[in-house]
């Protein structure tokens, strides 16, 4: 295989523009501005930090050792926070937590894996049902219901009852808001045992590769049907063709809500996508995944289960035949619509700059393009 076509590009790290590691203190930064970040913010109070000129100095990959004082500033300028640096103690108690964490959801997972799910949770099975499903496919159903049962449905029970909740009028309020229940999704991914095996990167890879087809079906699950907020806040963000598209969408989605199922595993199979389904008109982000075979394996095991989950709810073959036509054909009028949206969202480098991180990388840092359009906007030129 070619190398260059393997190759993994980053987002730029918000403080001196070189390739970042991830998000550190809150800010997607590198490793340098990381371990800087970490040293001098807690020296503060104790040390003189000046600025040899008049502190406007340019913190850029090349120059940034020139100024330790401008250096920080644009740290907490850029949103690092100090009260996320710990101390030893608190690091090795934060092992020690994660570790016990761990071991606790590997035995949930076994258990799950090793006990049948009651048939109540999600349906009775009748002897058509049977036919197609073996006991293997009946604990993994249950398994998929419940994971996102604990994880989305908790979520929205407890404290996202509703998105939009206010009526916004820019596009990094609306995401912003959305933010919360794309950390929730991801948390979700995180314990499906196939995502949950895979190397970082393809992780991230899939999350931001599949970003808008899997929110909307995720919002069809928890926040079914069409407020009155989201009509108004798409259109505010949006403008009216974007907006029909998507309340279309919604719309054609609405009659696979009444099956407890269908949907959740779709929004597998789609996670499980290592094909870019964005529209960002960029190299920077258009990732190919490394271990692709085993992100294959994954989703033909979820999308084996949904044709047969189909078949067994169907009267005929052709009645599932046609159904899962139907499905095929939504999912690619939702692809249309997000590439649509993306298409829209890539020009509106501002609106970028203001959305919250986890939001603002799922599109490429905006490139300064013109000084007199993006003054005061490029990170390297604060």
């Amino acid at each position: 295989m070619n190398n260059s076509s393997t190759t993994r590009s980053f987002n730029p790290c918000l403080v001196c523009g070189d390739k970042s590691i991830g998000f550190n203190f809150g800010v997607l930064s590198c490793m340098a501005c990381k371990a800087f970040f970490r040293r001098n913010a807690v020296r503060l109070g104790t040390y003189d930090f000046t600025c040899p000129k008049d502190g406007d100095c340019s913190i850029t990959h090349t120059f940034r050792r020139i100024c330790n004082c401008c250096r920080l500033a644009k740290c907490f300028r850029v949103g690092m926070r100090k009260d996320l640096i710990l101390s030893e103690a608190e690091k090795e108690a934060r092992r020690k937590t994660v570790a016990k964490n761990r071991q606790k959801r590997e035995q949930v997972l076994k258990t799950q894996c090793l006990d049948m799910v009651p048939v109540s949770t999600i349906q009775y099975f009748t002897p058509h049902q049977l036919t197609y499903l073996s006991q293997s496919d009946r604990i993994l159903l249950g398994n998929v219901f419940n994971t996102y049962e604990t994880t989305c449905i908790a979520a929205r029970n407890s404290h996202l009852p509703e998105f939009p909740t206010k009526k916004h009028t820019n596009l990094y309020d609306f995401l912003n808001e959305y933010s919360l229940m794309h950390k929730v999704l991801i948390d979700y991914f995180k314990v499906i045992p196939e995502f949950n095996t895979l190397a970082i990167d393809d992780k991230i890879c899939l999350i931001r590769n599949q970003f808008g087809v899997v929110n909307n079906i995720n919002e069809a699950i928890v926040h079914p049907g069409i407020s009155n907020n989201l009509i108004v806040s798409s259109s505010n963000v949006y403008g009216t063709y974007i907006t029909n598209r998507l309340i279309k969408s919604i719309q054609r989605i609405a009659p696979f809500t009444n099956d407890p199922i269908i949907l959740k595993l779709l929004l597998l199979v789609v996670a499980f996508s290592s094909g870019n389904c964005r529209n960002r008109n960029d190299t920077e982000m258009d990732q190919i995944c490394n271990d692709t075979l085993s992100i294959y394996f994954a989703q033909n095991i979820y999308t084996e289960l949904l044709w047969k989950y189909v078949l067994s709810r169907s009267s005929t073959e052709i009645d599932a035949v046609k159904f899962f036509d139907k499905l095929v054909q939504f999912l690619l009028y939702l692809l249309d619509v997000h590439l649509l949206i993306d298409g829209y969202i890539n020009g509106l480098y501002f609106e970028i700059e203001q959305m919250e991180p986890l939001m603002q990388s799922m599109w490429p840092k905006p490139i300064k393009r013109d000084s007199s359009l993006m003054s005061g906007m490029d990170v390297e030129s604060d």
